[in-house]
């Protein structure tokens, strides 16, 4: 008994071997099979570099830090840039409105050139004269231009007008721009007498009946107060409708009534006082 009883001691002890050994080997193979599946890793070589090597890591952090900075200080820049852009107010504007002004150049609707050099005004002028060019209306740009163009062409022709260029130096659309005619340095054909030191600004239409239209009046308003900005007009400017200056019906009943609520606006010069005021 004694003797089988050591026989079963020992194969005990063989089958306990074997299974550890079988555990053994379990073991290595899949500790062999996590570090293939480690090495085959596409990250695992660049994660062991950056492991073993600590100063490229503090390089690649401090870079990222940089990197975060830089995003901020954008971001906080653009806030900065965007928050603070409201209109500044003007100091020597006697209108409180915004004075912005979309102005179409000669070249935008395509001016005839002068047929001889202009000659130059006297700035600061010291008078703005409202007129009305006594043609149709217009509501669009592309209106406008036409209408612009036309102008010119009957100032300009030798059986008409025969003036070197179109006769004002700005005129305004119902549709809210401003037209450049001679522009702020070149003298008007406009008002006899008055020429070498006004800018005569005309409304394109006719207003004898009608009212000229809010977006026209506000051009003119923007442009009489960027000329008082830029020095163009003299601050203490005096206004006048052309009736007042010169024996025509311009700029009409209608509007010569609106223009005589605007700052400025003079009534001293009597009716006739042209006839004495010629060249």
């Amino acid at each position: 008994m004694a003797k089988n009883d050591n026989c079963e001691i020992s194969l005990d002890k063989q089958i306990h071997s074997k299974d550890q050994d079988a555990e053994s080997g379990i073991s290595k193979k899949h500790r062999e099979s996590t570090s293939k599946a480690a090495e085959s890793s596409p990250f695992a070589g660049v994660l062991d570099v950056l492991a073993r090597n600590k100063p490229i890591l503090d390089v690649l952090s401090v870079m990222c830090l940089i990197l975060i900075i830089a995003i901020i200080g954008v971001v906080a820049s653009l806030v900065f840039l965007f928050g603070n852009s409201s209109p500044q107010t003007s100091t020597v504007d006697t209108f409180t409105e915004d004075n912005s002004a979309r102005i179409v150049t000669r070249n935008e609707w395509l001016a005839q050139p002068p047929r001889e050099t202009l000659d130059l005004l006297q700035l600061p002028v010291q008078n703005v004269i409202i007129a009305h060019t006594g043609t149709e209306g217009c509501a669009t740009m592309s209106q406008c231009v036409a209408m612009t163009s036309r102008i010119q062409g009957f100032h300009m022709a030798p059986d008409s007008k025969n003036f070197s260029d179109i006769a004002y130096n700005f005129l305004v659309g119902a549709d809210g721009n401003i037209y450049e005619g001679r522009g702020w340095d070149k003298r008007g054909a406009h008002t006899r007498g008055f020429n070498k030191d006004s800018i005569c600004i005309a409304f394109i239409g006719t207003f004898n009946d009608e009212e000229a239209s809010e977006p026209q009046l506000r051009a003119a308003r923007r442009l009489i107060a960027m000329g008082v900005e830029q020095g163009m007009i003299d601050s203490r400017y005096r206004l006048y409708g052309q009736r007042q200056l010169a024996p025509f019906s311009s700029p009409g009943e209608k509007l010569y009534q609106q223009i005589k609520v605007w700052p400025n606006w003079s009534s001293e010069l009597g009716p006739r006082h042209w006839e004495s005021e010629m060249g």
